[in-house]
């Protein structure tokens, strides 16, 4: 926890958006035979999407919001990624907090936004597949207070924090998960990868696109 020497009182657990099965959905295809306007690159895609929303966060704590984004899975097919491979998917998980139900609000209608933009300039589609949503759990105002006094009283500098887990969420998942619709973004003008022999080769590929 990065709270120095200061004593930590917790501000409360703060709410969530999750996407735990999220995919970008492109075309995999040769580097060398490929150029850069007709391809569909699921991980150029998806630095695109984590760079957009990381913006989005940057904007709220320079507001003076809370808010913090990981994106604790993010990888390509090992069955088919190489280093002279254009990468036709991407798996990522999203997890969202906030301690403010207006953020996670913001942060649903941009995450759609920015979604529905960045499938149609790389060409690819984005499912973000089911979500869930929790609540914030704001601590009782009245016990706050009370430990910031004790520890005034005492003579410790103390420091607001939220609570560093969202064990509720994580353990009983019946009780807190809000699902939320599936959304997809993009069809991309393409039929995405299936079979490797096929979708490697950049002459079919040129083919699809013409």
């Amino acid at each position: 926890m990065l709270v120095g020497a200061n004593c930590p009182i917790v501000t409360g657990i703060r709410g969530n958006m999750r996407h735990r099965f999220a995919r970008i959905s492109g075309q995999t295809t040769h580097a060398s035979g490929v150029p850069r306007s007709a391809r569909h690159d699921a991980a150029r895609a998806g630095a695109a999407l984590v760079a957009a929303l990381d913006r989005f966060w940057q904007t709220v704590e320079n507001d003076g919001g809370d808010m913090v984004l990981t994106f604790g899975e993010f990888s390509t097919d090992p069955a088919q990624h190489g280093i002279t491979k254009v990468p036709g998917g991407v798996d990522f998980t999203l997890d969202m907090r906030s301690q403010d139900s207006a953020t996670l609000d913001a942060f649903e209608a941009q995450l759609a936004l920015d979604a529905a933009r960045i499938a149609a300039a790389h060409g690819v589609r984005i499912d973000l597949g089911p979500a869930t949503r929790a609540a914030p759990a704001p601590m009782t105002e009245t016990i706050r207070e009370s430990l910031q006094n004790v520890a005034r009283s005492e003579g410790f500098p103390y420091r607001d924090i939220p609570a560093w887990r969202g064990c509720r969420d994580d353990f009983h998942p019946q009780r807190t998960r809000q699902p939320q619709p599936r959304r997809t973004y993009g069809d991309g003008g393409f039929r995405p990868s299936r079979r490797p022999s096929d979708s490697l080769d950049p002459g079919r590929a040129f083919l699809r696109l013409t």
